[in-house]
């Protein structure tokens, strides 16, 4: 499998003037790591939960301790999911 190379702009939604970033990352990198690269670019602690959501699909980080987060989110784990696998294309992802 050839490893591809995307470059994401992440937008913060409702911010007037807009605050954007524009990162390049490794097909291969997951959506755990995707957060962290977001969390750097952005010049933020990692102190609030997130949750993606990409065609209709939740990816997040269970919680330690807590077995049932990800069920009641309906969400999956973001630790196993590469953005290859996702086949995005050019969409938005909210975070």
């Amino acid at each position: 499998m050839t490893t591809l190379i995307y470059q994401l702009k992440i937008t913060l939604n409702h911010i007037e003037p807009p605050i954007w970033r524009l990162v390049l990352v490794s097909s291969e990198v997951t959506l755990a790591k995707l957060h962290k690269v977001i969390q750097e670019v952005m010049g933020w602690e990692n102190s609030h939960l997130h949750i993606f959501i990409i065609k209709d699909e939740n990816y997040t980080a269970p919680l330690p301790g807590d077995p049932y987060h990800l069920v009641e989110l309906r969400a999956k784990s973001s630790s196993r999911v590469k953005l290859d696998s996702l086949k995005l294309g050019c969409v938005d992802i909210l975070t």
